[in-house]
């Protein structure tokens, strides 16, 4: 064998596999809730939940993630860091705004978002934490999970979208 040849062939060897492309969740989507009656009796989840909104407009680029959510004619923005730093968005809580902050990672293709905030509920101060798992499934939906504690403010969940083509 040729020696360039050998050389080549042992940095692919050692070089391993390539980096996994993310994915690129920008555009316009819409709840599907067909899909996301499938999904709830298919993961096992309890609850169908427009945790996206009706609407949502993603834009995506290297270093953050941006959310226009549309849901019953109100308009929520929310923006992460890629980085995995800290972001912090406000969320509303009876009227009073609640600062959510948020981590990001990625685990293969999935966006891995988690959150903590404290919100009032029946007097006292709980601390909320939610973990959402956003992912393009093999069909083309934007698939949503939702989990975290205590279970009394955060209900598991799964919404599908579908992104509008125009």
């Amino acid at each position: 064998m040729r020696p360039t040849l050998v050389l080549a062939a042992a940095l692919l060897v050692t070089a391993g596999p390539l980096a996994q492309a993310r994915p690129d969740f920008s555009g316009t989507w819409t709840y599907d809730a067909e899909r996301s009656m499938e999904a709830q009796h298919a993961a096992g989840k309890i609850v169908v939940a427009k945790m996206l909104g009706d609407r949502v407009m993603v834009a995506q680029d290297a270093a953050t993630l941006k959310f226009s959510i549309t849901f019953m004619g109100a308009q929520v923005l929310a923006e992460y860091k890629l980085d995995g730093s800290a972001s912090t968005n406000i969320s509303s809580d009876g009227g009073k705004d609640v600062p959510v902050i948020s981590h990001v990672s990625w685990e293969g293709d999935k966006l891995i978002i988690m959150s903590t905030s404290t919100s009032d509920v029946k007097g006292a101060q709980v601390t909320i934490e939610t973990k959402r798992v956003i992912w393009i499934d093999d069909k083309g939906g934007l698939i949503v999970d939702r989990s975290g504690t205590p279970l009394t403010e955060v209900t598991p969940s799964r919404s599908v979208y579908k992104k509008v083509v125009r």
